[in-house]
């Protein structure tokens, strides 16, 4: 294999190793990691059995692995705390006054508890044993917490009806049906953006 090959894989298997310990939280993908580096092995030419040392070419790939490894992982973990990857408190914004909460108050209530957790005055926290209590506190996407049984079906339902979607919500807490009877009451072209911006408030994904 030529050697600008050989480099180019150890910095591709790097770059993928680091972006997947850096921007995830969640121990699923821990299994995809012991995966990866299980195959690194064969790929990098390392066995019990090799008893000569580390040709040149493996040691090309464990470097350029190392190095793109050590490189990508930090700026992967910069981006996770940052929210580089999230929504804006603009578009976050923007989709609340598309929803018709024009209220500049109620807007920082609501941005308030996505981003940060803080309950507005006067309320009060879901109980930790409680059923819906994965769903409110559920905000971070797939690579970060995997999503409750209700996260699952309501992203399964990106195309459907609003109808439909506010089934899936009947079928939930008390809570989650009184939330399904409010966006009911709103004008019909507001129900699927109040949807879209449930995803949001409700999974942390948009």
């Amino acid at each position: 294999m030529p050697p600008l090959l050989d480099i180019s894989v150890g910095l591709s298997l790097g770059a993928l190793l680091g972006m997947l310990v850096g921007l995830s939280g969640s121990p699923v993908v821990s299994s995809v990691v012991t995966g990866i580096v299980a195959l690194l092995a064969g790929l990098f030419g390392l066995s019990e059995k090799i008893t000569s040392g580390l040709t040149s070419a493996t040691a090309r790939r464990l470097i350029a692995f190392a190095l793109a490894a050590l490189v990508v992982t930090p700026l992967a973990v910069y981006v996770r705390t940052h929210d580089w990857l999230a929504s804006s408190v603009s578009l976050q914004r923007a989709k609340l006054i598309e929803m018709g909460v024009t209220d500049k108050k109620e807007q920082l209530e609501v941005l308030r508890f996505i981003n940060f957790g803080i309950l507005p005055p006067g309320a009060s926290a879901v109980p930790k044993d409680s059923p819906s209590a994965g769903v409110v506190t559920s905000r971070q996407g797939v690579l970060f917490q995997a999503p409750g049984n209700f996260c699952t079906s309501f992203l399964r339902l990106l195309d459907a009806s609003p109808n439909d979607i506010l089934t899936l919500f009947d079928q939930q807490s008390p809570e989650m049906r009184s939330i399904a009877d409010m966006i009911r009451r709103l004008p019909e072209d507001q129900r699927k953006s109040a949807l879209d911006f449930g995803r949001i408030f409700l999974c942390g994904v948009s």
